[in-house]
């Protein structure tokens, strides 16, 4: 049982570091998209991804 929650607490790491990866490169390519976007069209608004 001890061997089981070691394996599941490092998948659980795994898991929260890629997801906060995917976070960081998501909200960059959002500025970028959205910065992009904002100087191309004033009045449209920013399209939700």
């Amino acid at each position: 049982m001890h061997l089981f929650v070691n394996q599941m607490d490092e998948q659980i790491v795994v898991i929260n570091f890629q997801y906060s990866l995917a976070l960081h490169f998501l909200s960059q390519y959002e500025e970028y998209l959205y910065g992009d976007y904002h100087q191309n069209t004033e009045t449209t608004p920013h399209p939700s991804l």
